[in-house]
């Protein structure tokens, strides 16, 4: 029995060896939540592609954790406000529609289509489907502050620390998918 004790005992050691660093995983989330993938995927990803080297039973809160890490360990100077993902998202929209106007002008039913779910997306993302909808939610009117310039990320750490902070960042994400 003290045999078997100590392979279990080896094999934990030798898989905590191999461990990526909090460092490495928050780079996974970070670039995942940068190519616009959801908790679930990249914990899919994880999962799928690292599951020996990752803390027993991680699991979707901890790739939040992991982002909300990384977010904190970024410079202040280098966070982008919801104005400007809202305008790196525009300029996204402008290069896929360029991309394919001549075909829409020539009548490709295809283009056209796609046109048009660039055009949604995009009408979605300004909220001009819905301009008079009112959302009483604390952290949507953060956002939409952050979003006008009236108070920016520093203030949000300053006022109510940085757990609010990433609060707000997730209620971004989700008002610009």
């Amino acid at each position: 029995m003290t045999f078997r004790k100590d392979l279990d005992k080896i094999e934990e050691e030798r898989r905590s060896l191999l461990l990526l660093t909090n460092e490495e995983r928050n780079a996974i989330v970070w670039a995942g939540r940068l190519r616009g993938k959801s908790f679930e995927e990249i914990h899919y990803f994880l999962i799928t592609n690292y599951s020996s080297q990752l803390p027993k039973d991680y699991s979707l809160k901890d790739v939040q954790k992991d982002l909300s890490s990384a977010l904190n360990k970024l410079q202040p100077a280098y966070l982008e406000t919801a104005a400007e993902l809202v305008q790196i998202e525009a300029h996204r929209f402008d290069v896929m529609l360029n991309s394919i106007w001549d075909k829409v002008t020539s009548g490709d039913v295809k283009a056209v289509d796609a046109a048009l779910s660039i055009s949604r997306e995009r009408r979605k993302m300004l909220g001009l489907d819905e301009p008079d909808k009112i959302q009483v939610d604390w952290k949507v009117t953060l956002a939409q502050l952050i979003q006008s310039g009236d108070i920016t990320p520093a203030d949000i750490v300053r006022d109510f620390g940085e757990e609010v902070l990433t609060e707000v960042n997730y209620k971004l994400l989700e008002l610009n998918k």
